[in-house]
């Protein structure tokens, strides 16, 4: 209703960003049922047929939005990487896997602990994990459970795949969504999608610090190229300008 307000009666342009499969219904882990049964999937298709403009961050998206919506830009998630600028640690004698998150996102994780608890079968690392909503603990692995603070968030390294990346570190992620566009595997990251492949590719970083350098100097160049804020203001700007009209 207040959309609608705003856009047909007081007569405001009305520009949709989002980054994320929002018209889907889901069931918070955090907060249950009863909570998500206040939000409203469909809320999404009424403000796309009331923006004057919409910015999807990805193609996925966007292919959603033109069903409701002709005036459709596709911007991705960006980052400012000046703010990056993370101590480079590639050679450390025992290297840290680091994952960095949020209460709701902490059931990501739990699927790949056997593979980090096989891992340290045969390799020594510690594992530092942040804003998870429980103290993590993995039988034969050092875990560093840390709580989320942003004044330390780029030097926790980020939980997006394009944050890691444009910090300069390798990335491993699951091969869904945005992931399979950001990362090429073996060029400027790593995707795994099965334990063992998670177990192999985990295996090969912690092993071979050249390898690590040489994915996280990619992964770095790659978002400087297609992810960074410069390289897409000027499309935000002139998607504001065409919903107000200048």
């Amino acid at each position: 209703m207040i959309e609608w307000f705003l856009t047909r009666v007081l007569k405001k342009p009305l520009v949709l960003d989002f980054d994320d499969a929002i018209y889907v219904p889901y069931i918070s882990p955090t907060y249950g049922r009863l909570v998500s049964s206040l939000k409203f999937p469909r809320k999404t298709e009424a403000n796309l047929r009331l923006s004057r403009q919409v910015i999807a961050g990805n193609r996925l998206l966007a292919d959603y939005a033109l069903r409701f919506n002709r005036n459709v830009t596709i911007i991705p998630t960006v980052v400012d990487v000046g703010q990056y600028r993370v101590e480079n640690r590639m050679s450390d004698t025992l290297p840290v896997l680091g994952w960095i998150g949020s209460p709701t996102t902490t059931q990501y994780l739990k699927p790949i602990i056997p593979v980090l608890r096989e891992l340290s079968r045969r390799h020594h690392f510690v594992l530092r994990v942040v804003g998870a909503n429980e103290h993590i603990q993995i039988d034969g692995v050092v875990v560093q459970n840390e709580p989320w603070r942003l004044e330390r968030e780029i030097a926790d390294f980020q939980f997006k795949a394009i944050q890691y990346m444009a910090a300069g570190l390798p990335c491993v992620a699951s091969p869904v969504g945005v992931n399979k566009e950001i990362i090429q595997d073996g060029v400027n990251g790593f995707v795994a999608n099965t334990p063992q492949e998670w177990l192999e590719k985990l295996s090969l970083l912690i092993k071979d610090p050249a390898l690590r350098a040489r994915l996280g100097a990619e992964g770095q160049q790659t978002v400087k190229r297609r992810y960074s804020l410069d390289a897409h203001a000027p499309r935000l700007l002139a998607v504001l300008q065409a919903a107000a009209g200048s």
